[in-house]
């Protein structure tokens, strides 16, 4: 508390303050004449440490007199037994909500130094200090927190806290605070207005227990709110008789309007069937409970809608409408089901668009690339010759001696040789046509199926219908391929004539000799070859010159003739034929037999199955102008 100030006196004690019970814990103040360089540090011992050993400075105030060196000293004693009288005890809720449970507490308030505060100290379950000596002996009680606070003293705060310690009963550690026996509330939100509840709570003698639920109670609890008394609790809930119905209605499909019914039943319900029902859900709440929601309608509308069709460039219309199983017409045409549940099948029917089908053809130009056939244009034989062929002539004359005896001799041998040979060859022009990237019209439509087919007769008139008059197929090439035969020859003769004569003419010696010699020779040979042709389309072709045959001769001959002696004429003459041959001389035509190069010919189609018993074709259509 505030001390006034005194008349002006250097150095004199003030009035004496006694804020506790104890007489030692006297608070008073000096009035001192100083300067402020004089000032002591709070907390320092009273200068006559023989008249007040337990007190320090505390606090310095200047004294309101006209003199700005006179100052008020404030002096006060560490309280070491305050335990004698800071206590104050009762009832306190120190766990839950106000209201709960209450435990007798002790409450001891502390004025302790700021340097020696210890927020840790004392531990929690400390024992209370028996201070005074048994009074709140038979209960023990053990510390649980405590607060700091400021003095509201301006002399003693600067130095000094204030703690407030609380301590409460040991039995806080043994006893129960709350019991409680619930069963989760089941019944959806929507439809607890309709059924009845009541809470009951009161106040009892004795200790929480577990409560036991009767019949009807869905929560039971018993709070201890002191040793003595606990309060008792009960929610009970009762059940409907026959069960609860809500109804309503909301917005369906296009303008429909569908019917809710939600019910609640102590009863076992199941899920409603039928081909308005749109949905129905039965569910159990787990205690002999059940829910049930149902939406139906009185009757399923016709849902229009439409699809873009790309290739047509049209909206296509369908219908759609949920049916009974039993109305499924599989015969119906452009009909399409589809199961939801065992109760209904959503039927959708389609608007045939026979007009743009029938209509529709798309040409565009392309280019293709086609295999063709080699084409063989003419065969031609050429003959080769190579004749060696010779002649000889030999002669010899021989002379006259006048007297005898006379000796004559002589001899004259001739020989001759031809050869012959004879080859034919073949030279053969075969034409490869060029088929890259040849200009075509390509097209596609749409042609109705009969039976759920497509024939040759009705695409090509569909074909013919949209690309002119005249279009072909294009023909199925076969390529042939041949062996050609090819004899030659070669003959080889020899002709040889030899004359010899002796003539010896005088006495006892008289001889006369001639001689005459002729001779031939031949050597024949027949060669054989072939030449492949691959696989050629052609017309007929007929060669020319497919046998040949020629001679060859070797001629030889010896003379002697002269005056008185034998005459010798020796001839030889050798001659021989050979013949050559091409075979078959008649190549006869492919059919085809050449690619086309005028009209117009479908190379390539498809046909596909689309839908409505439609087939989508396409077809490549060729000018075969292009290949000429």
């Amino acid at each position: 508390m505030p001390i006034s100030a005194l008349p002006q006196a250097p150095f004199r004690q003030d009035r004496k303050i006694f804020p506790t019970p104890l007489i030692t814990d006297v608070l008073f103040s000096e009035i001192r004449d100083c300067n402020r360089s004089e000032f002591p540090e709070y907390g320092t011992p009273h200068p006559n440490a023989a008249k007040w050993p337990y007190h320090k400075l505390i606090f310095i105030k200047p004294v309101d007199i006209e003199r700005n060196e006179v100052f008020e000293f404030f002096y006060a004693a560490e309280r070491e037994n305050q335990d004698l009288y800071n206590f104050s005890s009762g009832y306190r809720n120190v766990i839950g909500n106000v209201g709960g449970r209450e435990f007798r507490v002790v409450l001891r308030e502390y004025v302790t130094p700021r340097a020696e505060f210890d927020p840790l100290y004392p531990a929690f379950g400390a024992g209370m200090p028996d201070v005074p000596e048994g009074t709140f002996e038979g209960i023990d009680y053990l510390f649980f927190d405590k607060q700091q606070k400021k003095i509201e003293q301006a002399e003693l705060d600067s130095l000094y806290v204030a703690e407030v310690h609380t301590y409460v009963e040991k039995a806080f550690l043994d006893y129960k605070i709350s019991y409680t026996n619930q069963i989760p509330d089941l019944v959806p939100d929507k439809f607890r207005p309709t059924l009845s509840r009541t809470t009951i709570e009161g106040i009892e003698e004795g200790l929480a227990e577990l409560p036991t639920l009767l019949g009807g109670q869905i929560l039971a609890s018993q709070d201890q709110l002191n040793p003595d008394v606990k309060l008792v609790k009960i929610i009970s809930q009762t059940k409907p008789t026959g069960g609860v119905t809500l109804d309503g209605s909301r917005s369906y499909v296009e303008t429909t309007r569908a019917t809710t019914e939600e019910r609640y039943s102590t009863a076992e319900l199941k899920a409603e069937t039928g081909l308005h029902i749109v949905q129905s859900i039965a569910t159990p709440l787990g205690n002999g409970d059940y829910v049930r929601e149902t939406v139906k309608v009185d009757s399923w509308p016709k849902l229009t809608s439409s699809q873009w069709d790309s290739t047509l460039g049209v909206q296509i219309r369908s219908t759609a409408q949920f049916v009974s199983p039993e109305a499924i017409n599989l015969s119906k045409a452009n009909t399409s089901y589809s199961a939801v549940n065992e109760d209904r099948v959503l039927e959708t029917v389609e608007d045939v668009p026979d007009s743009k089908l029938s209509a529709y053809i798309l040409s565009m130009p392309s280019s293709m690339d086609i295999v063709l056939p080699r084409v063989l244009k003419s065969i031609s034989i050429v003959w080769s010759t190579d004749l060696s062929e010779g002649k000889t002539d030999g002669e010899w004359s021989g002379y006259t001696q006048g007297a005898a005896p006379l000796s004559l001799s002589g001899s004259e041998g001739d020989s001759c040789q031809s050869s012959l040979s004879l080859k034919p060859e073949l030279v053969i022009d075969i034409e490869q046509p060029w088929g890259s990237n040849i200009p075509v019209t390509a097209y596609v439509f749409f042609i109705k199926t009969v039976n759920g087919s497509v024939t040759e007769s009705a695409l090509l008139g569909r074909i013919n219908a949209i690309a002119g008059q005249g279009v072909q197929r294009w023909p199925l090439f076969r390529p042939v391929s041949h062996t050609i035969i090819l004899q030659g020859g070669k003959a080889s003769v020899v002709a040889a004539a030899t004359g010899t004569a002796s003539k010896t003419w005088g006495t006892a010696s008289t001889m006369e000799e001639t001689g005459k010699t002729e001779s031939e020779s031949y050597d024949v040979s027949i060669s054989l070859s072939s030449t492949n042709i691959p696989p050629t389309i052609h017309k007929t072709i007929t060669l020319s010159d497919p046998t040949k045959e020629d001679t060859v001769s070797a001629v030889a001959q010896a003379k002697w003739a002269g005056t008185n002696f034998p005459s010798i004429n020796s001839y030889a003459k050798a001659t021989k034929t050979v013949k050559g041959a091409v075979s078959p001389a008649t190549l006869n035509a492919t059919n085809p037999s050449e690619i086309p190069v005028s009209g117009r010919f479908l190379m390539s189609s498809s046909v596909e199955p689309y839908k409505w018993g439609w087939a989508k074709c396409s077809a490549v259509i060729l000018d075969a102008s292009y290949l000429d």
